[in-house]
Order: structure tokens, then sequence, then C-alpha cells
């Protein structure tokens, strides 16, 4: 490991080793073209839905710009901004249907929240259908931020192009570790859920 390489060069390096040695995207149950896998995995087919309703710029008029949350009454409440921001592809920084970035989201101060690994070059085959964050089928890169999110999204708009989405995130939670090393969950209710390009990989 060279001392000169930061957390973020090692989280990628991760991924793509993984990736590298067949933890590619894929349903984690047997589809059809175009099938996909509503309980975490993500469809096998990597055709273009360029064109297609729901696929292209985002109006971002009336989201959210916080995630809502409700904590236990003796805990502070994290303070989440929205949007979250999109990395380049981790596959050789090459955009396309078989892309895979990370999702980033800070808190108020602007410091990583969290992340995780999302399909984004399959996300126009997947409108409308529900699935589960953070995605099975994906390896996940060593923790960035201190706080996990869960839930299940259902995506309504992707910008394939401008690397944004907008989804629907139902039956969320976040959780951390607290002061005590206890864990605390907190609930998120039903709730707009969206991204924007972001300036790194």
């Amino acid at each position: 490991m060279s001392p000169g390489k930061t957390k973020r060069e090692l989280s990628i390096a991760f991924v793509v080793l993984a990736l590298s040695c067949g933890g590619r995207a894929e349903s984690q149950g047997s589809t059809g073209s175009g099938g996909s896998n509503a309980a975490g995995g993500v469809a096998g087919s990597s055709s273009s839905a360029a064109g297609a309703p729901g696929v292209g710029p985002i109006d971002t008029a009336g989201l959210p710009t916080e995630l809502p949350l409700v904590c236990p009454d003796e805990v502070a409440v994290p303070k989440l901004k929205l949007p979250c921001k999109i990395g380049g592809s981790l596959l050789g920084g090459v955009e396309g249907p078989e892309s895979v970035n990370v999702l980033e989201c800070y808190d108020s101060s602007g410091t990583t929240a969290f992340s995780t690994v999302i399909p984004f070059g399959k996300l126009p085959t997947l409108l409308n259908q529900p699935l589960q964050m953070p995605f099975a089928a994906l390896p996940a890169p060593p923790p960035e931020g201190t706080l996990k999110l869960s839930g299940t999204v259902t995506f309504s708009k992707v910008d394939p192009v401008g690397r944004a989405f907008v989804a629907l995130l139902v039956g969320g939670s976040v959780s951390y570790v607290g002061s005590n090393g206890e864990t605390v969950t907190c609930k998120i209710p039903d709730t707009p859920f969206w991204a924007v390009q972001g300036q790194f990989i």
C-alpha cells in the first residue's frame, strides 16, 4: 500500500478490483433480457434507454433541500443536505450502460455523511422499479462518512449525460454509532431523493 494514496483512491481501487473479478452489477435471480431484480439486484440488460420517457435533464423545482429525519428523543438530529452528488464512472472513467458510480451525501457543513456505489449506467432501464439501497449486487467500498443509509428507491428521472437523478425514497433510515458505542437509527419519512453531478470519481 503506497503511503501517498488517499482514502478515496483506495476506495476506488477496491471497487474497480472487485468489479474486474466478476463483481459487476447483475441481477441475483434469473431474468430475461431487460429484466430486473427488485430485491436488491439490478437489470442484466445493457441496452440504452436514451430518449425514453423519464430519461433526460431533471427538473429540480420543488425538490427538498434536506433529508427529513426522525430520530430517538435523546440524540441530536443530523442535518443531511440534498442534492447528493454522483461521481464519475469507476470503470476507467468511461460512462455508459455498465457504469457504476459513487453516490455521496453531505451534512450541513459539507462533510461527507455517507457514500455508496450505484449502477448509474443501468438506471435508465430501471425507471419506476423499486430497488433496495444499498445495492446488494455491487461491491461496497470502504466506508466514507459516519452514516449508513438504507431503504427502497424508485427512480423516476435519470439524466445520463448530466449525471443526475430524481427518485422516491420509501422506508428509509440512517444509522450511526452513538457516543457510547450504541447503534442509533433515524427513520426517513417517504421523500423525494435526488442527486446531481459531482466533481470527483
